[in-house]
């Protein structure tokens, strides 16, 4: 996406890639209707990737999004609510969910995290074994988010910093009902 569709000159995307068929102009939409923009999904997008992958290549990408259309966000904002999103994802505060555990342990506590509207949370599964192991590769912050006692366990995290690990459905759903809805 960014090698084929990012502006390099003002920020942003085009909608074309560069290896289309040359038009007498590439344009940049960032409005958001029915169906966000490109650049709205984007933006979101590569914030969340450079929050997991803790790259900040992609953040900054991200950034020169918003950049770019912080003066149409503040002129017009109803034309632009997928890309506040993004902006508010950018402001923090922002958590990393972590659930390490067998797929089919965690099955209430997946449940729980889903019950709620968490425009600012990342949430990742690790599960035990290979696939948990190339998880924990990519996202080194998960490294050392494993299963208490065998069951499957549930890390709230903001900036990295987790809270005390739980194991219930219910425990976690207190924790989640602690994060702020709005500043």
């Amino acid at each position: 996406m960014i090698d084929l569709f990012a502006d390099p000159v003002e920020g942003g995307f085009f909608l074309t890639g560069r290896d289309a068929q040359r038009l007498i102009s590439r344009e940049k939409p960032a409005y958001d209707g029915v169906v966000p923009s490109g650049n709205s999904a984007a933006a979101l997008g590569l914030l969340k990737l450079g929050a997991i992958l803790m790259e900040s290549r992609f953040s900054d990408q991200a950034q020169r999004v918003l950049r770019l259309f912080s003066g149409p966000m503040a002129q017009t904002p109803t034309a632009f609510t997928a890309m506040l999103l993004a902006l508010d994802y950018r402001l923090g505060p922002t958590q990393e969910i972590v659930i390490a555990g067998p797929a089919d342990d965690a099955t209430p506590l997946i449940a729980e995290v889903r019950r709620r509207f968490l425009p600012n949370a990342t949430v990742l599964f690790r599960e035990p074994g290979p696939q948990g192991d190339a998880v924990a590769e990519m996202v080194p912050f998960v490294r050392d988010l494993v299963p208490l006692d065998g069951r499957a366990t549930a890390y709230v995290c903001e900036n990295y910093a987790c809270r005390q690990p739980v194991v219930t459905a219910g425990d976690l759903g207190a924790i989640l009902d602690r994060i702020p809805r709005n500043r």
